[in-house]
């Protein structure tokens, strides 16, 4: 008992109502039984729990399909056999006519069959099309079948037995047990069905993570070992030459040296920007914020680069602009959105932040009049198997995987980014909810 208790359970959890379809197929089995032994048992005692043992198959139907698209069963589902154990009992004890249990029992089969239909078809099209509609068509089926059956009862008393053999009453019985079959079969088809397609993504997702991973090691080997390897140089210099530097010389080095930190102090926290957000590690809490402070803040952090390449930083954000955002990651990415501005920026050039209202979202722009992406750049930019690192107009390099941040933050506030060529630069477009 125990082994087979773990193997339901077991089974449970990969097929969603799995166990509930099955027992109601045994609740079914012996309702047919007790209908059978008719005569045999006295009819007071197999009406009366056969009728009931129908209800309690059509609970755990309905229990089956709820599970199956993880809802709840409403409480009141769950005292039903009960209700119908009770009333039957009361009839039949009080001397009822068999119509009026033949009744009572047709209406919960009707409701039942009709309450399945109404799931499934809530439910179209997160599933097949083919399997839900042959589903619906047999769970309507049921309830003309069974208004069938108790009509011809009601106009022919002398037959209202389930199985009492005439023509009629063996082409009503086998219907119903092959839509039953039917029934049956189609949910377990729909079943094995929904495992196939998780294990379909399972598998897409198992290789976006190998991609993930193969960028991230190749981010790793090339991008940061390049920095490094320049700083180490560098260093190596100063400590064997620094007695024969002149002063100029010794303050070139030491800006190369800050900028190769810099370069990798950069890469370094996009990596692990990446890496947190890939392992679910960073937590989002969006508030309130005002959309110029956060542009203000950046464009501070970014000021000495804009000067050093006599570059223009305007912020054009009306101050009364609020978004509803997570602060840190609407910081990370206005800072990797300005500095691939700078990146592709002229000596010379500006770069203009600007916002708007539209839709009951925030649409930000970053616009600059640099060197610009091609169409087919563009489309590669955003994919994570695919996006390019470019050299920028001061022979800046990097990784690429700050644009694929920036995405990834914005789409997990339930806004988008996307990159629009102009003639001159481009503007590089995000947006967030208001």
């Amino acid at each position: 008992l125990s082994i087979f208790m773990v193997m339901s359970i077991k089974t449970q959890k990969i097929y969603p109502g799995y166990i509930d379809w099955v027992l109601s197929v045994i609740f079914l089995f012996f309702t047919y039984v007790f209908f059978a032994l008719r005569g045999i048992i006295p009819d007071f005692f197999t009406v009366i729990v056969a009728n009931s043992l129908v209800s309690v198959a059509g609970l755990l139907r309905i229990m089956g399909i709820n599970k199956f698209f993880n809802r709840s069963t409403p409480r009141v589902f769950y005292t039903a056999p009960f209700g119908i154990f009770v009333l039957l009992f009361y009839l039949n004890f009080t001397g009822t006519t068999p119509i009026i249990n033949y009744m009572i029992v047709s209406t919960c089969i009707i409701f039942i069959a009709t309450y399945i239909a109404y799931v499934y078809w809530k439910f179209i099209e997160v599933g097949s099309l083919l399997l839900f509609g042959a589903t619906i068509l047999i769970a309507l089926f049921y309830p003309i079948i069974t208004a069938a059956r108790l009509t011809y009862w009601y106009f022919n008393p002398g037959e209202a037995m389930l199985l009492n053999s005439t023509f009629q009453n063996n082409i009503f019985f086998l219907i119903s047990i092959g839509l039953d079959i039917l029934g049956a079969t189609l949910f377990f088809a729909m079943n094995a069905f929904r495992l196939t397609a998780e294990l379909e993504n399972k598998n897409i997702e198992l290789e976006k993570i190998n991609i993930t991973k193969d960028k991230f090691f190749s981010i790793i080997a090339h991008d940061l070992q390049g920095p490094v390897g320049n700083i180490s140089q560098y260093l190596d210099q100063v400590i064997t030459d620094y007695g024969t530097y002149s002063e100029e010389k010794k303050l070139f080095v030491l800006d190369r040296l800050s900028l190769s930190i810099k370069k990798t102090f950069h890469l370094l926290v996009n990596l692990l920007e990446w890496a947190k957000d890939q392992t679910g590690m960073i937590s989002f809490t969006p508030v309130e914020l005002s959309l110029a402070d956060a542009v203000e803040e950046t464009i501070n952090v970014y000021r000495s680069a804009a000067y050093n390449k006599k570059i223009t930083l305007i912020n054009a954000i009306p101050t009364e602009l609020t978004v509803i955002a997570d602060r840190h990651m609407l910081v990370t990415v206005l800072r990797n959105l300005l500095s691939n501005a700078l990146k592709f920026s002229n000596e010379g050039d500006s770069i203009e932040i600007i916002a708007e209202e539209k839709d009951g979202f925030i649409k930000i722009t970053f616009s600059d009049q640099g060197i610009g992406f091609s169409d087919k750049d563009i489309s590669s930019l955003l994919k994570i198997d695919g996006f390019i690192s470019s050299i920028g107009t001061a022979n800046e390099s990097g990784s690429g995987l700050g644009l694929i941040i920036c995405k990834e933050f914005i789409e997990k506030h339930g806004g988008e980014l996307y990159i629009k060529p102009k003639e001159k630069g481009c503007d590089v477009i995000f947006t967030l909810p208001n």
